[in-house]
């Protein structure tokens, strides 16, 4: 592997790098053919070329080698290819993995370049590998915290409208998951057909955000139920704090290795369902006679 720096300060870290570079190989690496986010870069049969007139944000390729002669004021990456800095040139970070970068000293990169591999495949596919599991791993945690805070802020504007709801949740849990099953099957079934009727293609997006904004304020619900759960058990009175024990036993459950992904998703489901049935009783919202 090789390693060259410039002199000047780095804009962005390289964890970060890494993790956007994971995120666009996994949507990406699937084609045969390149995927740039450059509207004005030309492409050949074997080569993606940036012409000397002009100025694109990134350009990103798997398996045809890249000649860069314009500007590119972000990204330069290459997968199984190498990347070619003309003179005259303007790059911002260049990286090669499975391949090679050859620079042309009237050529200017103003924060790295970095080529892994260097044909070796091998070392170019334990790198991907890498890159993919430190990429998943920062979207899982980012996802994850995400969950919490909206679990947690979330939960303590309800908590004093929930009561009612919990009960409900506790007595009737199997029929509202199987109410959230059948919500969920109109939307799958839009998304589905939205891949061959692009005319349908907004409303799929409108009733994709609205089940989306439906599964979130059920679950709120749900992580408040659990939480009521857990200081029932400690013998406690319940308080704003059961957000917060809702919140990270959702978090906790969530994360377990192996069943993790079936038990989001019965307690999506369940959200979904719960906030569907708060919507048509809504007495089950009105705050409880002292």
């Amino acid at each position: 592997m090789r390693l060259y720096f410039s002199r000047e300060r780095r804009i962005m870290p390289l964890w970060l790098r890494a993790t956007i570079f994971a995120v666009l190989l996994a949507l990406f690496a699937s084609s045969g053919t390149p995927a740039f986010a450059a509207e004005t870069v030309s492409r050949q049969p074997s080569a993606v070329i940036v012409p000397a007139n002009e100025n694109v944000d990134t350009v990103f390729t798997v398996g045809h080698p890249l000649w860069i002669r314009g500007i590119v004021t972000n990204s330069v990456i290459a997968v199984g290819s190498d990347i070619h800095l003309l003179p005259g040139s303007v790059t911002t970070f260049v990286l090669s993995i499975g391949g090679q970068v050859f620079q042309s000293p009237l050529s200017r990169v103003t924060e790295g370049v970095f080529a892994i591999g260097g044909g070796n495949r091998l070392v170019t596919t334990l790198t991907l590998a890498s890159l993919l599991s430190v990429g998943g791993y920062f979207l899982r945690a980012s996802l994850a915290a995400a969950l919490f805070f909206i679990l947690l802020a979330g939960g303590n504007l309800v908590y004093a409208r929930d009561e009612q709801i919990s009960a409900w949740i506790g007595r009737k849990y199997l029929r509202l998951l199987g109410t959230g099953v059948m919500i969920s099957i109109a939307p799958a079934i839009l998304m589905v057909a939205s891949f061959g009727t692009p005319l349908i293609w907004i409303p799929t997006i409108a009733i994709g955000l609205l089940y989306t904004l439906l599964g979130f304020c059920g679950m709120v619900f749900v992580s408040n139920k659990i939480g009521r759960t857990v200081l029932s058990a400690m013998q406690q009175p319940a308080r704003r704090v059961l957000s917060l024990y809702g919140s990270l036993a959702i978090l906790f459950v969530t994360n377990v290795p192996l069943i993790g992904v079936l038990v989001t998703v019965a307690l999506w489901l369940l959200g979904v369902g719960t906030m569907w049935t708060v919507i048509l009783r809504r007495g089950l919202t009105k705050t409880p006679e002292i």
